[in-house]
């Protein structure tokens, strides 16, 4: 049994769908999954369990803003993906997705449909109903810890020391189609629980990609281990693992530490918790806003028009700070 799957982005969506080979071979042992990832995400997808190959996507070309690029890299992808498979499956709600498995022949396509999340529903236990057969969500199918690629000479460096490692990712929550502003704790509140966590011993890292080095300022006059830029997303399962606490908001790192096993405060505010939370984890979390009627207002799409956002401003560094410091 062949099998196609296509699943772009973004890391903490790949994540959740790593249940996906494991269903497959469970019930279809000797199957072959195909995934296709963008490169934002391959380095993890090729280390997940069930897996036999991956088909890269310039996904910079393909969501990018140049329209030409776009239709040159869905024109790449199509070819590249051409065969004969048992099942195409589509992990993206968006149709157009389902444009890049065009010139390929299966004998059974699915797709999701817009809305495919179940409200309150963690939605690693969703992709597989794409396979439509068997009991999903299976109560035995478990998310596997991944491990991560091993960290450079220079960022080893910098972790050495003494005391607890509080891991915190402020940036994050954006990708080639989106600045999700509204799930990001507010910059002002890290730079805070940064000064308090340092004041009660604990040794502070901030991580975050290149793109997030506009984090930097908020910090500038506390001591702390500058890791922004310095790990892909292999190497920082790797760094979730060495801290003592992650605490982030919903974003591609809270996936990154929950899969690395890590103990992670995940701090939401206009997305539902149990949506985004692996319950095999290790994860807990503060969901501010719990009197504002709007909340929680993202409908897997879109966000109501938002000034704020005042559901993350409630949860305040006081508050979270309490919280790591009883486990």
């Amino acid at each position: 049994m062949r099998v196609l799957f296509v699943k772009i982005g973004a890391i903490g969506d790949a994540l959740m769908a790593r249940g996906l080979p494991l269903a497959l071979h469970r019930d279809h042992p000797g199957a072959r999954l195909t995934w296709a990832a963008g490169r934002t995400i391959a380095p993890l997808v090729r280390g997940f369990e069930g897996v036999d190959e991956v088909v890269e996507v310039d996904d910079a070309a393909l969501l990018g803003p140049s329209r030409l690029r776009a239709l040159a890299e869905l024109g790449r992808t199509a070819l590249r993906l051409a065969g004969v498979y048992d099942q195409v499956l589509t992990g993206h709600g968006d149709g157009r997705y389902r444009l890049l498995s065009l010139a390929t022949w299966a004998r059974r396509r699915a797709a999701f449909a817009p809305g495919w999340a179940r409200p309150g529903r963690f939605h690693g236990h969703e992709y597989p109903r794409l396979l439509g057969e068997g009991p999903y969500p299976s109560p035995e199918l478990a998310l596997p810890r991944l491990k991560g690629a091993p960290l450079s000479a220079d960022v080893e460096g910098l972790l050495a020391g003494a005391g607890r490692a509080l891991l915190l990712y402020p940036g994050g929550a954006r990708n080639f189609l989106r600045d999700d502003r509204l799930r990001r704790w507010p910059l002002g509140h890290y730079a805070r629980l940064a000064s308090l966590a340092v004041a009660r011993g604990w040794r502070v890292w901030i991580g975050g990609s290149a793109g997030d080095a506009w984090v930097r300022p908020a910090f500038v006059g506390m001591p702390f281990v500058d890791l922004v830029g310095r790990t892909g997303v292999a190497e920082t399962l790797s760094l979730c693992a060495r801290a003592d606490a992650v605490c982030t908001h919903d974003s591609g790192p809270s996936h990154l530490a929950q899969a690395a096993g890590s103990r992670v405060l995940v701090l939401f505010g206009p997305t539902q918790p149990p949506a985004f939370l692996d319950p095999g984890s290790r994860a807990e979390t503060l969901w501010g806003g719990e009197t504002l009627p709007c909340r929680p207002c993202y409908d897997g799409r879109d966000y109501a028009p938002c000034a704020g956002p005042a559901c993350m401003e409630r949860t305040t560094p006081e508050a979270v700070l309490a919280r790591l410091e009883s486990w």
